[in-house]
């Protein structure tokens, strides 16, 4: 959801420009939204890479890669617009993982070097495990990039010793959000921890402990009067089946919650989000989008990237939950959200567009 609305962003804000992108099926309706979009997908490459075992998977990686190649080489410009795009995961052991760690950096480095121009926009650094790695895209960023706007000041840190590096507010601050009449409404942003190790690791143990956390959350607001509100943001991570299961659990209990999925229905949980006077969000743009939306915003953190930012613009880390250091019993956040005034986000509204101006400048808008 949060990926895709910044697409969204990008494609609106430049109308004339013609944007080309590798990427699977489900986009190709974003073809018939979009005048100036095109979608070339990645389908089959992907699908012989998962049949046919692990080298010819690499041989259709770099079939894939040339392809990219020769689409940059007769573009004007490469725009790399995204959230964790520059993760280290930790998972890097044995051959085959070191070698699929190895190809995507190179990848990468021919993709930059390929390109007449490089923009990146919208990003966080990290997590990163070693200097290596850092190391690499310092370099990367150094040779290749025109521009490169980080989300937070952290990240911004890390690179601050090149000129191409600059730092401005998360691009989705600057989402058009629908003026809606506030509703008794309580929206949760929610993820499946159990099922989705990949992702979350170390935290998927907290899995039950943040199920029931939830519960009791959907019960204390409940009893207060509120409509709640489950939304899925990333079927493919698992929101959708974490949905599922809270709402029957919630059923069991003798409530009624609202179920909402993303599949490109970008306006439709803008709206939700713009009605609810509450925004329980575990998903890191959930908590941007509550904030814009002038709802008393109750983040969940799972990494770095979300507390970064939220330092950055002074928000009392007290109204968090913090899921790298959970407390099961904690409620207190709950009834401090009930009480708080809305947090002011209007410097980070009007300084988001600063990821663009590189490009703005570039593309003469």
């Amino acid at each position: 959801m949060g990926d895709d609305l910044f697409l969204k962003i990008l494609l609106e804000r430049y109308p004339s420009i013609n944007f080309f992108a590798f990427a699977d099926k489900s986009y190709l309706s974003w073809d018939k939204r979009f005048q100036n979009f095109t979608v070339i997908s990645s389908n089959r490459s992907t699908e012989m890479s998962r049949k046919k075992g692990f080298f010819v998977s690499l041989y259709y990686r770099f079939i894939a890669l040339k392809q990219r190649i020769m689409l940059l080489r007769r573009a004007k410009s490469l725009v790399i617009i995204g959230g964790s795009i520059f993760m280290q995961f930790v998972h890097r052991r044995g051959l085959k993982k070191k070698i699929k760690f190895r190809f995507q950096l190179v990848k990468n480095s021919i993709k930059y070097y390929a390109s007449k121009k490089v923009f990146i926009c919208g990003s966080n650094f990290g997590p990163f495990f070693d200097i290596q790695y850092k190391n690499t895209y310092h370099s990367i960023f150094n040779k290749y990039c025109n521009d490169i706007c980080f989300r937070d000041r952290y990240s911004f840190d890390l690179f601050n010793d090149l000129n191409n590096v600059r730092y401005a507010p998360d691009i989705l601050f600057g989402a058009n959000m629908p003026i809606i009449e506030k509703k008794r409404n309580v929206f949760f942003s929610v993820v499946d921890l159990n099922g989705n190790v990949s992702k979350f690791g170390e935290l998927s143990k907290y899995g039950d402990s943040y199920d029931d956390w939830l519960l009791e959350a959907t019960k204390l607001f409940h009893n207060k009067g509120y409509h709640i509100t489950y939304c899925s943001f990333c079927s493919y991570e698992g929101d959708m089946n974490e949905v599922i299961k809270l709402s029957r659990r919630a059923k069991k209990d003798g409530i009624k919650v609202s179920q909402l999925f993303y599949y490109d229905n970008i306006e439709k949980i803008l709206e939700a989000i713009a009605e609810s006077e509450i925004v329980v969000g575990t998903r890191f743009h959930a908590t941007i989008l509550g904030l814009v939306a002038k709802a008393k915003v109750i983040p969940i953190l799972y990494s770095d990237k979300t507390k970064n930012v939220l330092e950055d613009m002074n928000f009392d880390m007290q109204n968090c939950i913090d899921l790298r250091n959970f407390d099961k019993n904690n409620f207190d956040v709950l009834d401090r959200a009930v009480r708080n005034s809305i947090f002011d986000v209007s410097t980070e509204i009007s300084e988001s567009v600063g990821h663009f101006s590189a490009l703005d400048a570039f593309l003469k808008k």
